[in-house]
């Protein structure tokens, strides 16, 4: 079963409580070893899971929000009563789904004591959110020597079509009983739910198993089909050598059997596949933890690892002698099978040497193994060559059964490649990071003190290593990794809490990559804490896990005091709460209803997220849910007249719950430290992006933001800045969807995108949408950056279209690199009811063929009013069994042919009249570039592709074949008519003829030749029709005169869009001009735009750097008030406040306003009601910010200096 518990976030996937029962307790004999294997085997897999824009709010957004701050209890969602078991299950989806048990006993009473005996089990099974899929019942049947029930739960896995081929989901239930001569018996049943039942109503078992389930894996290639191999584990021995005079006969015939099966054919039940017998003298490891199989999962395939000593690891294991045997290995075996095998295929076989240290008396034995660190991922295949992490313990006389660990690579010969880390006291696995190598944290002793070690896997580099102690903070082993920009930074729980007021305050420390001390959250316990352990995940410390808003919120298991001194012992308690703002969101106590908590898991389930709390009482369970987070959305109820508000990355991440619901997003969002991933399912509602921008989204195997929009959804006046698109392994691809049908897109801005995919991957990309159709339309929308997919086809806006779709008044500005099929606005309009009207390229297009300024290829689609700059190249491709040439033009690359000679389809136009398939367009390249086909052309036209405005065109297709030579090639009639439908296009009289006996007029496939000196405004405007304005009517920038320009092109991006400095210093304000080759220095200084709306507040100080086309401009702040900077249109408000060391009275003299600081932050007291109060950082980020209501202010904030400003006079402090 591959990573179960993945997405259930543990530390302890469930945190038990101490002196309670945890969920799936069972009597059990202490001499069942097998389950206890079992046991540790799903165990093994839980605990490898332990472990520059700055945002301008939107004025309404104040008004939303609580100023009290007094969050609202979250509702419980459902609960469930009255249990006996409660679980989680993997879906064959990878999800999470849910199981409640219920049982029934049989009470035999004696003396002193009352025996309950199972005899019926009653399951109902929830999806993950929460739906019944349905319910299996049974009684449970003894054999004639068995006694009662020892286990009895259901496997952690749902299987759908490998017993069977009906659609019924499958479900294991594992059931261990007692005999009278002293053994267990363990079998698996399997049940159908929703299948047959018999007279009584129970299910009837489909299939029973000897022995228990201990893995599963499955090798579909995608989340909706299935292809598990599952393997069950028994015990077998020879009972006839147990009166052996060598009893070590005996031991050695006791062995666990794994046998594994591959899924049900058409004819008949699951196959026997693999049937394994290891020694359990011969068990590897340290003979209780380590799993004998491993299984994985990778291209289609199953792996199956297999490990065991070669030998008994001690002479006798139970005798006299428990000396280690001498020139011992241990064995590690690979195979494989793929879904049309019938039996495992040897991969390899590896050998490495299970070598004691002798020389030290304390040392008992070397234990060696592989899976004790990452489990499965401690198997490394790389193309045909394997490598292992392999883990020898050394167990110390004294030392109880603790072990001191060492972690190596291992190459396939089994010798050691690498040292991860040698005898270290603990580790951590680290969550993984997009783009970085698996980590993990070491912990090791030297004379330092305790020493930190983030290892990657399995390049065995040290990414960073210090000292437990940084800053004064000591760092507790409660870490874990979180995305963070392009790399990631720390999360560690500071080692103890510290006390004021009487409260305990905890502290998470956050460091960079390189462990520098970045961020200090405060989280208050509250009185009379005993104990306090911390919930750590990289998804729970997202900020957005438990609420949508900005802020940190953390998850303590406390044991806090029942009195204050701790006379009355303590309860367990759970608390939700706030960092820094103190706000509690849950906290959870025992309850005399439902009990005492007993588990607590918060479960991320794609996209489900929820949060479980089960109570025990007097062997009862009962469980509440709460769905995650607990609130979301700044507002609105997701109606179109009052939509859902937007104001975070965790709101947009709420999106996928509701997808016909409406959104309005209400303040420019950040998504550095978010990990982004797509809007599943179709979409079907309204996203209002109001002008403002999300920034810095990473996106990775994604379809885009969104994976379809559909039937009528709407998504308009939306920036997105800063995009990395890592596309791989997608067929459709768009930073806003992947797929878009029947859509309006309307006023969307894409900035600094760079897109790209692994050379495995080619799809269909275009800037906005990778495909468009069914009446979809893009409008006053406009795409800047660069597009590396050399296998694709591409677009700057969309990548196919067809159905007639409509892009309108759209621009493309950057550079493509692109595989066949390239346009600077659609690669292929594949219908000819699509059109392309008043659009703008200005970009470097290359392709290997058919490349067109506006559309690689059309299938005769409208192209009018369009504009293009920049560059056309077509570098070609390897042979094939044809070559029509590099197909490149100015407008279009490929022109679909007119056989009917007549550019309309039948019925499309009731006056009869022809509409030209490219008319009233204007090619203004620097160049246009072809290649020579190595191969001979088939007919004398096929390879003269390459012209001004369309490259190939009708006179290009291939003409009527009349006949055939001798050799059966076919013999051709007259060429096809040279194309006719178009007319009114122009290029600029500098950029040669493709063919030098070509004609040059507005109705050939070179355009009529225009001199520089003839352009105007009102030329474009009286003989290309185009119309000035501000819409999509009317897009075009009469300003921009012989150059034309959308109206919204005169882009500039300014950080920070707001800020606030202390007078008397400077600051510095960034610019980007959003061009297809940037400004040099000297064009941007002489275009250089610039106005500021109070000089006496604001200054520039001369201080200018320009790099890459972004350039900064430094400022001084000359004295208190507000300013507005615009450069080239973009604005920055600017806020100077007062500095009392320059001599004016400071806050508290002149409004008796008093800031007292402490530990924890500050308090702002006597502040008139209804003053604004606000608190910045030295960097002028706004940290805190409320309206005063007459009562003390409490901040909390990390140390450092701040400065408070009430109204309009402000007073620095410093919090240590």
């Amino acid at each position: 079963m591959k990573r179960f518990s993945q997405v259930i976030l543990a530390v302890a996937l469930c945190l038990f409580v101490a002196g309670n029962l945890p969920l799936s307790a069972k009597q059990a004999m202490d001499n069942d070893r097998l389950i206890n294997v079992v046991k540790s085997m799903y165990e093994s897999r839980q605990e490898k899971l332990k472990n520059p824009f700055h945002n301008k709010k939107a004025d309404a957004l104040t008004d939303l929000m609580n100023p009290s701050k007094v969050k609202k209890a979250p509702e419980i969602d459902r609960q469930f009563s009255d249990m006996d078991d409660f679980f989680c299950l993997e879906a064959p989806d990878g999800s999470i789904w849910y199981g409640v048990g219920e049982f029934g006993y049989e009470e035999i009473k004696h003396d002193a004591w009352t025996e309950r005996i199972l005899r019926s089990f009653h399951y109902t099974i929830y999806d993950s959110s929460f739906k019944v899929i349905g319910e299996i019942k049974d009684e449970i049947e003894y054999k004639d020597d068995e006694i009662k029930a020892a286990l009895s739960e259901l496997a952690p896995i749902v299987t759908q079509k490998f017993f069977n081929f009906d659609s019924n989901y499958e479900v294991i239930f594992a059931l261990g009983v007692n005999t009278a001569n002293y053994t267990n018996r363990n079998y698996s049943i399997v049940y159908s739910i929703g299948g047959k039942k018999d007279a009584a109503g129970n299910d009837e078992p489909i299939a029973v198993y000897d022995g228990l389930y201990c893995d599963g894996v499955n090798s579909a290639t995608d989340s909706w089909s299935e292809n598990y191999f599952l393997t069950f584990i028994t015990e077998e021995s020879d009972e006839s050598l147990l009166d052996s005079d060598n009893y070590l006969d005996y031991l050695n015939s006791y062995k666990d059997v794994m046998k594994t099966y591959k899924k049900a054919t058409y004819s008949g039940e699951p196959q026997l596949i693999s049937e394994k017998k290891i020694c359990k003298m011969n068990l590897p490891g340290d003979q209780m933890n380590a799993a004998p199989i491993l299984t994985f999962a990778q291209g289609g395939k199953a792996y199956f690892v297999f490990q065991q000593y070669e030998k008994s690891f001690f002479v006798d294991p139970v005798g006299e002698d428990e000396s280690v045997t001498e020139d011992n290995n241990l064995i590690i075996e690979v195979s494989s099978i793929g879904s049309y095998d019938s039996a495992l295929k040897e991969e390899c076989s590896v050998v490495i040497p299970a070598e004691q240290t002798v020389g030290d008396d304390r040392l008992l034995c070397t234990y060696y193994g592989i899976g004790n660190l990452g489990y499965e991922d401690d198997i490394i295949k790389d193309g045909d060559d394997y490598k292992f992490v392999l883990t020898t313990q050394k167990y110390y006389a004294g030392n109880d059964d603790a072990t001191v660990d060492s972690y190596f690579i291992c190459d396939g010969d089994g010798k050691v490649e690498k040292t991860l880390a040698e005898d270290v006291t603990g580790y951590v696995m680290m969550s993984d990071v997009p783009g970085f190598e698996r980590q993990y944290m070491f912990i090791t002793v030297s004379n330092m003190g305790y020493m930190l070690s983030f290892v990657n896997v399995p390049s065995g580099e040290v990414a960073a290593m210090f000292n437990s102690v940084v800053d004064g903070y000591s760092l507790s082993s409660y870490v874990d990794r979180v995305p963070s920009g392009l790399g990631y930074k720390y999360a560690f729980k500071a080692m103890n809490p510290v006390v004021e007021e009487g409260d305990a305050i905890e502290q998470v420390v956050w460091l960079d990559s390189e462990g520098r001390v970045i961020g200090v959250d405060k989280i208050n316990l509250g009185e009379d804490v005993a104990m306090a352990q911390m919930f750590m995940s990289q998804v729970a410390l997202s900020p957005y896990f438990f609420n949508t808003d900005d802020e940190h919120e953390y998850m303590f298991l406390l044991k806090r005091y029942r009195t204050p001194g701790g006379d009355g012992g303590t309860e367990e308690r759970l608390l939700i709460t706030a960092a820094n703002t103190y706000d509690v969101l849950l906290e959870l106590a025992p309850d005399e209803n439902k009990g005492a908590l007993s588990t607590v898991m918060p479960i991320n389930s794609k996209g489900n997220s929820s949060l479980v709390v089960v109570y025990y009482d007097n062997k009862v369970l009962n469980a509440d849910i709460y769905d995650l987070p607990f609130t979301r959305f700044a507002g609105g109820d997701g109606s179109a007249e009052n939509p859902y508000l937007i104001s975070t990355a965790g709101d947009f991440g709420q999106i996928s719950k509701a997808l016909a619901a409406h959104y309005r997003i209400v303040n420019d969002i950040d998504f550095s430290d978010y990990t982004l991933s797509t809007v599943a399912g179709t979409f079907t509602g309204s996203i209002d992006g109001d002008g403002n921008t999300l920034y810095n989204l990473r996106m990775k195997g994604m379809p885009g933001l969104f994976e379809n929009l559909s039937q009528g959804s709407v998504v308009k006046n939306l920036n997105i800045h800063n995009v990395d698109f890592d596309c791989s392994g997608r067929s459709t691809a768009g930073v806003l969807t992947g797929t878009a049908l029947g859509v309006n897109i309307d006023n969307v801005h894409i900035y600094a995108l760079n897109a790209y995919a692994d050379e495995d991957s080619y799809p269909d990309f275009g800037g906005i949408a990778g495909q468009a159709t069914v009446f979809s339309t893009i409008s006053n929308s406009s795409v800047n950056g660069v597009i590396n997919l050399p296998e694709s086809v591409v677009g700057g806006i969309v990548g196919d279209t067809r159905t007639t779709t409509a892009v309108k008044a759209c621009s493309f500005v950057g550079t493509i690199n692109g595989g066949s099929g390239v346009g600077g606005i659609v690669g292929t309009a594949s219908n000819v009811a699509d059109s392309f009207i008043d659009c703008h390229v200005d970009a470097a297009l290359t392709a290997k063929n058919t490349v067109g300024g506006i559309a690689g290829s059309s299938a005769r689609a409208t192209i009018m009013r369009c504009y293009v700059e920049g560059s056309v190249k077509a570098v070609g491709t390897e042979a094939r069994w044809y070559d029509h040439g590099p197909c490149a033009g100015g407008i279009v690359g490929t022109l679909g042919a007119d056989y009917k000679n007549s550019s309309l389809p039948e019925g499309d136009d009731a006056s009869g009249e022809k509409t030209s398939p490219v008319t009233y367009c204007f090619v203004n390249i620097s160049s246009l570039e072809g290649y020579t086909p190595t191969m001979e052309p088939d007919y004398p036209t096929q390879q003269s592709t390459i012209h001004r405005i369309i490259g190939k065109s009708n006179v290009n297709y291939e003409p009527e074949v009349v006949g055939e030579d001798e050799e059966w090639n076919p013999i051709y009639g007259d060429p096809m008519p040279a194309e006719t439908a178009i007319s009114n296009n122009y290029c600029m009289s500098t950029l040669a003829l493709g063919e030098a006996d070509a004609v040059a007029d507005h109705n050939t496939v070179e355009g009529k030749s225009v001199d520089a000196s003839e352009l105007s405004a009102d030329w474009f405007k009286s003989t290309l029709k185009f119309v000035y304005g501000n819409s999509v009517d009317a897009p075009w920038n009469e300003a921009a005169d012989s150059d034309p320009a959308l109206y919204f092109e005169v882009a500039s991006i300014i950080n920070p869009v707001e800020i606030t400095v202390m007078e008397g210093n400077t600051f510095d304000v960034k610019l980007m001009l959003v061009r297809a080759v940037p400004f040099t220095e000297e064009e941007f200084l002489g275009n250089f735009s610039f106005e500021c709306s109070d000089e006496t507040v604001v200054e520039m100080t001369g201080e200018f750097t320009y790099d890459n086309g972004i350039a900064t401009i430094g400022f001084s702040a000359l004295k208190p008030g507000t300013a507005t900077i615009t450069m080239f249109g973009s604005k920055c408000e600017v806020t100077v406040i007062h500095d009392p060391a320059l001599g004016v009275d400071n806050i508290g003299a002149a409004s008796a306003v008093v800031v007292v600081s402490h530990a924890s932050g500050i308090t702002v007291k006597n502040v008139a009601e209804g003053t604004p109060v606000e608190v910045y950082n030295l960097a002028g980020v706004k940290m805190f910010s409320t309206i005063a209501d007459g009562s003390d202010i409490n901040v909390a904030l990390a140390g450092g200096l701040y400065i408070v400003k009430a109204g309009d006079s402000a007073v620095k402090c410093l919090v240590r």
